[in-house]
């Protein structure tokens, strides 16, 4: 069993060179045109939710917006999983990067967990951007829509104090 003096391959220098592949990996999944598609349709989508300020959901109004964000986030976010992996993998593979990263002192196991923190952090730019733009639908609603509760408990549900004469709670 080798040592740690003349293991070639020791622990640091093995997380350095997949920090490596995932950044390289990132960099490239951002210059894919399907990145950029499913992230201008994913967020076309949640934009979508405000077209349905025109019908009355009722009180469950913003519960199917969130909620419809929500499946359009995780729909897309799974096929850019899927097929941005598959992309990149291949990618690698005919372009010759990964047959020039494995004959240095990458070993295959490192190269793929590089390859999958890189899609994860992809994943994670992208879920991150869809849900501050989803947030901002939701926060952007106004204080009226029934997503507050009324400060001064009264039925009306309004996010600031209503005046009511029922007041349970100060001005």
């Amino acid at each position: 069993m080798p040592t740690s003096e003349t293991d070639p391959f020791p622990a640091g220098a093995a997380l350095r060179r997949g920090r490596l592949v995932a950044q390289q990996t990132l960099a490239e999944a951002l210059r894919l045109r399907l990145t950029v598609l499913f992230g201008g349709a994913g967020a076309a989508l949640v934009l979508l939710a405000l077209g349905l300020q025109d019908f009355n959901f009722g009180a469950a109004e913003l519960t199917f917006i969130a909620d419809f964000g929500l499946g359009v986030i995780s729909l897309f976010g799974t096929l850019l999983a899927a097929l941005g992996m598959a992309h990149l993998y291949f990618r690698g593979i005919e372009g010759g990067v990964a047959a020039c990263l494995l004959t240095r002192a990458v070993r295959r196991g490192e190269y793929l967990a590089g390859q999958l923190a890189g899609v994860l952090a992809l994943l994670a730019l992208y879920t991150a951007g869809l849900t501050l733009v989803l947030a901002g639908i939701l926060l952007g609603r106004g204080p009226n829509s029934g997503w507050l509760p009324c400060r001064c408990r009264c039925s009306c549900r309004r996010a600031r104090w209503c005046g009511s004469r029922s007041r349970s709670w100060p001005p």
